[in-house]
């Protein structure tokens, strides 16, 4: 029995080293935008991003809705946004609609060091006046 008790221990153990090990070299390689030599840009620069968000940006009806809400996501280098997370937000509905809106988003064009392509880290704001 306490051989028994002894394997699921050491098996248990190697699994969550394993486990930290993946997740570790998942988040090695994303690179805040502000180290690279190139940083990611949305098609047309960043006026045509805002030009996008007002378009397809639409106002809850209820809540305040006014102010700033930050965003951080990772450009990945096919140019698709993921992990979109607010930062702080105005309140849940504005919340929401921003998450949203960026999910429609278009690709970008991904950050570079050199010649090669780089998941980057990007931070921005989107004011709501």
């Amino acid at each position: 029995m306490k051989k028994l008790f002894l394997i699921v221990i050491v098996l248990i153990t190697q699994n969550i080293l394993a486990q930290n090990q993946d997740s570790n070299a998942a988040n090695s390689d994303v690179i805040d935008a502000k180290q690279l030599e190139i940083k990611p840009d949305f098609p047309g620069g960043i006026s045509k991003f805002y030009q996008f968000l007002g378009q397809n940006f639409n106002l809850p009806e209820k809540g305040e809705n006014t102010g700033k809400i930050y965003l951080t996501f990772i450009v990945e280098v096919d140019g698709t946004l993921t992990n979109i997370n607010i930062v702080r937000g105005i309140n849940p509905a504005m919340n929401l609609e921003a998450l949203r809106v960026m999910k429609l988003s278009p690709k970008w064009i991904p950050g570079r060091i050199g010649e090669e392509l780089v998941r980057s880290k990007y931070s921005i704001p989107i004011s709501i006046n």
